[in-house]
């Protein structure tokens, strides 16, 4: 019996010892999901701070584009005025020396007047030029203007399709497969089956040959998985019995029943042990032992 106990106490340890295995790598799985969780809120908070700073930057480019434009411009503007001014400044020089060249001396009649004439001419001519000129050199303004704002309409795109969607983040770390715990059932049974050895060991009961066919008692016959053949589960009671149609070793006739070994791990005080077998007790539960 000393031996049994120890065996006994030895399976309760070992049973307790992999559950707290177990447990233990649960909780590192769960401390480790929690880390990549604090990483995962960190990186996101990281980058929308970045992104933030991204934008106030780009606002501060797209202010330096505009103010770029606009002194190109300027210049453009300051660049005409210069010419209309040297314009200006010719015309007057060219009227000067046409009014300096009119006079003809000595000359009298015609020649007077040709000689008048050809300084008008020559005036004329100048100011044409002079304009023409100017108008050239205001379309190269304007077409200037055009290629400066459509150069600075492509930067501001460029700047803004740099901070034009907000970082998208993947998933959240996905929560880890803990491992279930080692079912009681198995501890039982093994326990049972300690206990039985040793009360056998210690004479408590005397094997006796077994009739797979014992008449319905208070635990209506044997039970136990290791009398029966030919097992066949059929359907589930209302309380979650399995409910099987089997024969017993050696005999033909087809029962309906449970299986002893399924009943112990719900409800263990429905079950005797007897000559090392398990028996239920079908009062207990919600099937009935019948013949099929």
């Amino acid at each position: 019996m000393i031996t049994t106990g120890l065996s006994m106490a030895g399976q309760v340890a070992g049973h307790q010892a992999e559950n707290n295995a177990i447990a233990g790598r649960n909780r590192a799985k769960l401390r480790n999901h929690q880390e990549q969780n604090r990483l995962y809120d960190r990186e996101v908070m990281f980058d929308r701070a970045q992104y933030r700073n991204d934008m106030a930057l780009e606002d501060i480019k797209q202010d330096d584009v505009y103010k770029a434009m606009v002194n190109q411009w300027t210049q453009e503007d300051q660049k005409l005025n210069r010419l209309f001014a040297e314009s200006d400044q010719k015309i007057e020089k060219a009227v000067i020396e046409m009014y300096e060249n009119e006079y003809a001396g000595t000359q009298t009649g015609r020649t007077a007047a040709r000689l008048a004439g050809k300084s008008a001419k020559k005036l004329g001519q100048q100011k044409s030029e002079i304009l023409h000129n100017l108008m050239m050199s205001k379309e190269e303004a304007i077409v200037s203007k055009e290629i400066q704002t459509e150069e600075a309409r492509s930067k501001s795109r460029d700047l803004y399709e740099q901070i034009r969607f907000a970082p998208i983040h993947g998933p959240t770390p996905m929560a880890p497969e803990l491992e279930p715990k080692k079912s009681s059932a198995g501890l039982i049974l093994g326990l049972a089956g300690s206990a039985v050895g040793g009360f056998q060991q210690a004479g408590v009961f005397k094997p006796t040959k077994i009739s797979n066919t014992r008449p319905p008692g208070a635990y209506g016959g044997a039970s136990d998985i290791r009398l029966k053949e030919n097992i066949k589960e059929i359907g589930l009671s209302p309380l979650g019995y399995k409910i099987y149609e089997f024969n017993y070793k050696g005999k033909d006739t087809r029962y309906r029943g449970a299986m002893a070994q399924d009943v112990i791990t719900k409800l263990p005080q429905a079950i005797s042990v007897q000559d090392g077998y398990f028996y239920v007790n079908y009062d207990m539960i919600d099937i009935n032992m019948e013949v099929v």
